[in-house]
């Protein structure tokens, strides 16, 4: 695959946020920090650390300047300071002044300290370039949850700058500081996947990774996503995120958009030619082409959409036994939007295309197994479709032959075999299944408690959108419990299980549920 931005590239991997702020204000530090001698005095300085914030917002840097050197001993304001001198903003820019005060606060163990001390270790600036220190202050800045510095020290794994050269360590920092929406972290972690470095290759993840990224307009992302969607047949999907990349000036992109115009006419053309071959066939009874022309009218490909007409041909060929079509059949008859609904009907169609082994069928006749639907209510005819269609890879019905089995109501209870299964569809990226392995490890059902192995199993269900398990998240990350306490990386959560309408999430963000808008 084309990329334009290789996984090294020093400008995109190195960056403090004292060089790309991202907020008119130097940001909140890390909880973790040496305490004042006593409250009186701790009180005293944060209050002017909260004053000199205040007039920095308001970019009065002298009374900024002089609220901050007031709360000298305070890291934060130490941290804060720093970024004044390594801005210029207020004093002359020192970037020696800078490193003093960040190695002050760093000390005391403010992770954003820490992370800036690196960056300057690492380019030299107002110290002698040592990437070997960097290495060192990125570690106990990313150790304590600091996505920048977990990103940074990714970087420096990748590139062999100061450590050991090493993929797999690049990528579980990458991985760590995309998981908090480090929007850069989520690019390199995607090109991680991509090309198998670091990590076994995963379209299905780089693809995932992309798609954050590039929701968060990093334009590498964008670019890459719309290649990795192009190289996989996905043309017009692939077409608006050059367009979005065109109207940014990218060269790149124009380029690639004016090729994938001309594919695109092209395979028009030649989707126009095959419909009109499929049409014939399809009046002359052959059944692959009655499925297919009812799929041109079910989804409007190159006819008007008609989902009663893509009904009739679906119909014509499962009657002479296509499973494709039976299995549609089987559906339109749960949904009734076209036919009125008919369960048993849908038993009918689906049992058809189950027993000739089509895996999507298995699984929806053990669902109406399971709950008596167009069927009497049967336990072991529901494991033994779910067992079929789990026996061929059907994630949904392996997730669900191992919430039967956990269970024990229908069939004869064994933990074992519901974990296994569980864990075979959550492998597969089936977010209740991970969200299920995530509640059994906080609970400790059926498995040893661990909250190390719940967070990493919410987390991969939270990226599927799996809106309880973001919720669940943002909890364990503000409260410390399964990975270090990090307050960024817990709003970030509830703000994601917000957007759909979480309302605790919106609760805890203090945001009313008709405020909320899924787009914010």
């Amino acid at each position: 695959m084309q990329k334009y931005l290789t996984l090294c590239a020093a400008s995109l991997l190195l960056t403090a946020c004292t060089e790309t702020p991202t907020q008119d204000s130097p940001p909140n530090p890390s909880p973790t920090q040496a305490q004042a001698a006593s409250e009186l005095t701790l009180s005293s300085l944060e209050s002017s650390w909260q004053q000199g914030l205040q007039a920095y917002k308001a970019k009065n840097y002298p009374q900024a300047k002089t609220a901050f050197e007031q709360a000298a001993t305070f890291a934060p304001a130490q941290y804060a300071l720093g970024i004044m001198y390594e801005r210029g903003e207020g004093v002359t820019q020192s970037f020696e002044q800078a490193f003093k005060l960040y190695q002050q606060a760093a000390e005391q163990g403010l992770a954003s300290a820490q992370n800036n001390l690196g960056f300057l270790y690492n380019l030299g600036k107002g110290v002698n370039k040592d990437q070997s220190k960097a290495a060192q202050w990125f570690t106990k800045a990313a150790q304590q949850g600091d996505a920048q510095a977990q990103y940074n020290l990714g970087g420096l794994f990748h590139q062999g700058w100061g450590v050991e050269q090493d993929f797999s360590q690049a990528a579980q920092w990458f991985q760590q500081a995309a998981f908090q929406g480090h929007a850069q972290a989520q690019y390199n972690l995607a090109v991680s996947y991509e090309r198998g470095q670091g990590m076994p290759q995963n379209l299905n993840q780089a693809l995932r990774w992309y798609q954050l990224s590039a929701q968060q307009g990093q334009p590498d992302a964008q670019f890459n996503l719309a290649t990795l969607l192009e190289n996989n047949g996905a043309l017009e999907p692939a077409m608006l995120l050059y367009q979005q990349a065109a109207r940014r000036q990218d060269p790149r992109a124009q380029e690639k958009l004016d090729a994938l115009q001309k594919t695109l006419s092209a395979v028009q053309a030649e989707e126009k030619t095959q419909l009109m071959a499929v049409k014939q066939a399809a009046a002359q009874g052959d059944a692959p082409a009655q499925f297919k022309l009812g799929v041109h009218y079910q989804q409007g490909q190159g006819v008007a959409q008609n989902a009663r007409t893509a009904l009739d041909w679906f119909r014509q060929a499962a009657e002479q036994g296509m499973v494709e079509a039976q299995h549609n059949l089987g559906l339109a008859y749960i949904q009734g939007t076209v036919v009125e609904k008919d369960f048993s009907q849908a038993a009918h169609w689906f049992r058809q295309a189950a027993e000739q082994d089509f895996a999507l069928a298995a699984y929806n006749l053990g669902f109406l197994y399971e709950l008596g639907q167009g069927v009497e209510k049967d336990g072991k005819q529901a494991e033994q479709w779910y067992q079929k269609a789990a026996e061929k890879g059907q994630a949904a019905a392996q997730h669900n032959l191992g919430v039967l089995y956990l269970n024990g109501a229908l069939i004869e209870k064994d933990e074992a075999k519901g974990t296994e299964w569980l864990l075979k569809a959550a492998r597969q990226g089936h977010a209740n299944a991970q969200y299920s392995l995530g509640l059994m490890y906080v609970q400790g059902e059926a498995v040893e408690k661990n909250q190390v192995q719940a967070v990493l199993w919410f987390q991969q269900a939270a990226l599927s959108g799996h809106v309880q398990a973001q919720y669940l998240l943002a909890r364990l990350s503000e409260a410390g419990e399964g990975v270090p306490k990090n307050l960024e990386q817990a709003v970030y959560w509830y703000k994601q299980a917000a957007r759909q309408g979480h309302p605790k999430a919106l609760e805890r963000l203090g945001i009313k549920p008709k405020e909320a808008k899924p787009s914010e």
